[in-house]
């Protein structure tokens, strides 16, 4: 092999009940995010206010690169959420 390109990465994370998660996200990549029909909370700062989200993978919603992500869930369970970043060229 003398050249692999990567045209996109799918992470799933876990958005808990009662706590925020935060992760750092891929750098110089776009990012759509699925909650699989579910309300999710996210914010892009430990200090910025929470935006109430909810997306399927065919209207998966974009968030701009940030330096980390915090989720939440808007339910009473622990929900799923896939993360899927695609290089910026």
């Amino acid at each position: 092999m003398n050249k692999i390109e990567t045209t996109k990465i799918t992470y799933t994370n876990i958005a808990p009940i009662n706590a925020w998660f935060c992760f750092k996200p891929v750098p110089a990549c776009s990012i759509s995010i699925n909650t699989f029909n579910n309300p999710i909370q996210l914010k892009t700062c430990a200090t910025c206010k929470p935006t109430s989200i909810t997306s399927t993978d065919q209207s998966a919603l974009s968030v701009e690169n940030t330096e980390h992500i915090y989720i939440k869930s808007g339910n009473s369970k622990n929900e799923s959420v896939e993360f899927t970043y695609t290089p910026i060229n």
